[in-house]
Parts: structure tokens; C-alpha cells; sequence
């Protein structure tokens, strides 16, 4: 996570792990182990400054949980970027992430590990899909430019954007 060390790709990272860790409470519910190896043992300064009006929603993801989110987007994304037009997208995703991603940093405390772990692919393959597919929308109508000069689904979007100008 060296090149992640930045607080605009790391902040953001920090805040999405913190919503996946909230969302994912209703499995672990009240067991210790767990707790303590999701969460941060101090809030983050990001998650602190996020905080409105004294609001305490947002949850301080633990250091292991930042990379493994971490992770499973690098994946995610390098499989969007190369296969947007497979058939059950989401199913291949979630089965690579499966395969290639290291989850022993999650403890398994009262034999949660298993639906955490599959909760958690779940939950970070709909988002990305989600945001990538957004951003493809965002470029076909103008409303963003590209940012990876390298991702054919992104130019294929302007073209088709710049296309549509000239009629």
C-alpha cells in the first residue's frame, strides 16, 4: 500500500472500508474478536473530520481492513477494465477476488470469517461496479472527461460522446 500512502486516495480508502465495516456489524454483531480486528483502537483523522455535528456513524477501519479493501479494488478495477462486457460480471469478479485476495489478516472469532469475508466481496464488487459504470454514464454524457488514458471502455465513452456532438 506504499503508493496509497497519499491522503487522497488513502482518506477516501479509510472511508469506504469504515462504511463496508459498519454495514457488515449485523454478522459480528457483539463478538470481541472481531471487533477488535475490524476496527481501529483510535478514530482515524479523516473519519473525525467526516463526522457532523458530533454524529457518531462512521467507523475507524483498522489498518489490515484498509488494505484489504485496498486490494480487493485493485482487483475489482483491473477486471472491469478488462472484461465490462462479461456475462455475470459481478459472479466472475467476486470468484477472482476470492482466489487471489489474502483474508488470514480476518480473525475468525465465533466462525464469523466465512460471511464476512463473503459479505465484505459482495459488498466491494456491487460498489465498484456501481461507481465504474457511473463514470462510464458520466463520460458518454459529457459530464466527465477521462481518467485512465489506458481503459478502453472510458474511450470508447468519449468517442461515443464526441460522435454524438458532431450529428
Amino acid at each position: 500500500m506504499e503508493s496509497k500512502k497519499d491522503p487522497k486516495i488513502l482518506a477516501p480508502l479509510q472511508y469506504v472500508s469504515g462504511y463496508f465495516i459498519k454495514k457488515s456489524k449485523k454478522i459480528y454483531k457483539t463478538c470481541k474478536t472481531c471487533h477488535d480486528t475490524l476496527l481501529a483502537g483510535e478514530e482515524t483523522e479523516y473519519i473525525r473530520y467526516r463526522e457532523y455535528a458530533g454524529r457518531r456513524w462512521l467507523c475507524s477501519p483498522s489498518d489490515s481492513v484498509v488494505t484489504l479493501i485496498s486490494n480487493m479494488q485493485d482487483v475489482a478495477m483491473v477486471l472491469l477494465k478488462r472484461n465490462l462486457e462479461k456475462n455475470n460480471l459481478k459472479q466472475y469478479i467476486s470468484s477472482v477476488i476470492y482466489t487471489l485476495v489474502d483474508f488470514n489478516e480476518l480473525s475468525d472469532g465465533e466462525n464469523h470469517k466465512e460471511k464476512l469475508i463473503q459479505f465484505l466481496i459482495n459488498a466491494v464488487c456491487r460498489f465498484f461496479i456501481y461507481n465504474y459504470c457511473k463514470l462510464i454514464n458520466r463520460i458518454l454524457y459529457g459530464k466527465s472527461d477521462i481518467d485512465d488514458l489506458n481503459d478502453k471502455y472510458q474511450i470508447m465513452a468519449k468517442t461515443s460522446f464526441q460522435k454524438g456532438l458532431k450529428k
